[in-house]
């Protein structure tokens, strides 16, 4: 005996339910940070981020190392995107040899929707390791 056909509108709509199970709702939010490094004649750059763009340019009225970064976190809610945002941040470390050291910090690991881009602007530059 063969079941009676759903009708077109009743189909889609049971394959529509069925793609949607496996799906999460994402929010992302957003903050930027500012920092400024005192430039102390040609140094080396090393620029690490797992996620993001990096934009480096020479600018010769600068007196300092501009850093302006823009950090992004993916949650399946405003709220958790909110907080995870706000607990990220850049760390930058002068290390022996006149390197200088930028990358983000998030809470735990990476995770998928997690970015970091930085747009940094030099003096001058020795050499750039990104």
């Amino acid at each position: 005996m063969a079941l009676p056909a759903l009708p077109r509108a009743g189909a889609s709509l049971a394959v529509l339910s069925l793609l949607l199970v496996g799906c999460r709702v994402s929010a992302e939010r957003f903050v930027s940070v500012q920092r400024t490094v005192d430039f102390e004649g040609p140094v080396s750059l090393d620029v690490r981020t797992n996620n993001g763009a990096v934009e480096i340019r020479t600018d010769p009225t600068a007196t300092d190392i501009e850093v302006a970064a823009r950090l992004r976190a993916r949650a399946t809610t405003r709220e958790d995107a909110q907080l995870r945002v706000e607990s990220m941040d850049v760390e930058i470390r002068l290390e022996p040899g006149g390197i200088v050291s930028i990358e983000p910090v998030v809470p735990g690991r990476w995770r998928s929707g997690d970015a970091a881009s930085f747009e940094i602007v030099l003096p001058a530059v020795g050499m750039v390791d990104i």
